[in-house]
């Protein structure tokens, strides 16, 4: 199997326009909006603190598995593991579920796999679960425009999945306030220790799930780490190039080595919808460019894009498309091109999340792929931008108070830590129907598996990530962990995490950030100036920005 990490969401491209990843919030930068449950704008309030008092008592659980190569113990650099325990054991409290029916609304970046009723995975996880659980499951493409209909409608599902970071729900402690339980008197504090396997996830990671200074929903576990940057080492190696780059002039040697436009091969691409945000994300953190917010050492906030680090990052994707060694296409590319491109070996570096680098091992046998670490340019201390840590949030709809325990105890279930009978039950199924054990005693899913596992019931919760992967040599796995080391030595997270979703930017901010992102778009392909760029960026700022910024800041100064 995986990483056990789910499937990754689109970034979201206002958070990489202007430094951060996908922890940014949509109500920072505005985002779709749905103002309560109505259509009238609204008027910017300050943001809530309370993330600290909201937050579980992070007790991790030692796995009954040894791993070959230990993590961290904050759980940003995943332990390796080449077994899995023979008689795993369980660490549940007590009984899961009531014996009622759950219905979930959740979102999948897979193809649906076979309905209930011709699904034994999902069967046997209403078994294990104690409960019938429906789902309506969407797809990814679709989620903002459904997610908002659903909570403008009327009686929502018992647990709702939601992405913070591409759902653009504006007000959402609000919306959280009006629809969804606080889960604070269950889980914040000490109280989480009756639910283990929650406890068992780490405290960054429960931040996005904080709305408005109340924990409104359980988060499913992905990278800290978010998008990160990929070279493919016989790209580069055809092109004698065997040594990483230290510098923007080597950087630059290096693209043009590789880029050989009668072959099709070129240095760098991007993908339709996010494009050169997200192909220059990697330049961003080379200049060092704040994470979401620039915090100065008074606590306010600005724009990373006001920096003169952010335009020198913008100057220099200019010249190396001006140089030609971007794929021309770049700026319509779909995420499919990019990743059949950079497989086929007609890029050498490409933007994706940790999860694409064993997706893209099986899919492409002999595929030789490695991280590449942000280099320092022009003398600054190059980082890596931390993302919010999270798939989606899965929240509890109102109405089923009396119920809050027995759910709870479900999504305690799906977030049962590697090593556990309880994590491969929800990520195999059934022994000889959709899973077998290989030579070494290791579960690996059948076909029938393959098929049935995609509608993620174990993507409405679950724990920390691992490097286990049956399908995957162990040197690459070790591999992934030693560049995840060399990332966590210089990640930078986002000062506004937890603090960013009770931001109310006011009407007309989506529109104002569209114009920095047509705008910066515009003057990298030499069709708008660097007058028109400060001139967007600037407008942002001083219409929208600073008012989002003060309501961080007070939510943040009233949390110490």
């Amino acid at each position: 199997m995986p990483t056990s990490e789910p499937a990754p969401t689109r970034v979201p491209r206002r958070s990489v326009l202007l430094g951060g990843v996908a922890g940014v919030g949509a109500a920072a930068f505005g985002g779709t909006l749905l103002t309560g449950c109505s259509g009238k704008s609204a008027t910017p309030t300050a943001a809530s603190g309370g993330l600290k008092n909201a937050l579980p008592t992070y007790s991790a659980i030692t796995s009954d598995a040894p791993p070959i190569k230990p993590g961290s113990g904050d759980g940003l650099v995943m332990a390796v593991y080449d077994a899995y325990p023979k008689d795993p054991s369980s660490r549940l409290p007590g009984p899961v579920g009531d014996g009622k029916p759950t219905s979930a609304f959740m979102v999948t970046y897979s193809a649906l796999g076979p309905p209930k009723d011709q699904n034994a995975y999902w069967q046997s996880m209403n078994k294990q679960l104690n409960t019938d659980l429906s789902l309506n499951i969407v797809a990814g493409s679709d989620y903002a425009t459904k997610i908002a209909a659903l909570i403008a409608g009327g009686t929502l599902p018992d647990i709702v999945q939601v992405q913070t970071n591409t759902a653009g729900l504006q007000r959402l402690p609000d919306i959280a306030k009006a629809k969804f339980i606080d889960l604070g008197p269950h889980l914040s504090g000490d109280k989480v220790k009756d639910y283990p396997y929650l406890a068992n996830i780490p405290t960054e990671t429960w931040k996005a799930s904080v709305w408005g200074g109340r924990l409104y929903g359980v988060p499913t576990t992905r990278s800290l780490f978010g998008t990160v940057n990929y070279k493919n080492v016989a790209v580069l190696e055809a092109a004698g190039v065997t040594a990483d780059p230290t510098d923007l002039d080597g950087f630059t040697a290096v693209c043009q080595q590789v880029t050989n436009p009668s072959k099709g091969i070129y240095a760098l691409g991007g993908e339709t919808g996010v494009g050169f945000p997200v192909a220059f994300s990697m330049f961003l953190m080379s200049f060092g460019v704040a994470n979401g917010w620039a915090e100065d050492a008074g606590g306010a906030l600005s724009l990373p894009a006001l920096s003169d680090k952010w335009y020198a990052a913008v100057d220099y994707t200019k010249k190396l498309w001006k140089l030609g060694v971007y794929d021309p296409n770049t700026p319509a590319m779909t995420n499919a091109a990019k990743a059949s491109a950079f497989e086929g070996g007609r890029l050498a570096f490409i933007d994706d999340a940790l999860a694409y680098w064993n997706t893209a091992l099986k899919r492409t046998p002999g595929l030789r792929l490695d991280m590449r670490t942000p280099f320092g340019a022009d003398g600054a201390k190059p980082v890596h931008w931390l993302g919010i840590g999270t798939y989606g949030t899965s929240a509890i709809r109102k109405g089923n108070e009396d119920r809050v325990p027995a759910l709870l105890s479900m999504l305690n279930y799906l977030a049962a830590p590697f090593g556990t009978k309880e994590f491969l039950n929800k990520e195999y199924g059934e022994q000889g129907v959709t899973y077998s054990v290989d030579a070494k005693g290791n579960p690996v899913r059948t076909k029938r598996g393959d098929l049935e596992t995609t509608v993620n019931i174990n993507r409405l919760a679950n724990g920390p990530l691992v490097l286990f992967d049956t399908a995957v040599a162990t040197e690459d796995l070790i591999k992934q962990q030693a560049a995840q080391k060399k990332l966590a030595a210089i990640a930078l997270p986002n000062p506004s995490a937890g603090y960013d979703s009770a931001a109310v930017p006011a009407q007309g901010s989506a529109a104002a950030m569209q114009n920095i992102y047509d705008t910066q778009t515009g003057y990298i392909l030499g069709r708008k100036s660097l007058t028109d760029l400060k001139s967007a960026v600037n407008g942002y700022w001083d219409k929208y920005g600073k008012v989002v910024a003060q309501q961080i800041e007070q939510a943040k100064a009233t949390d110490k």
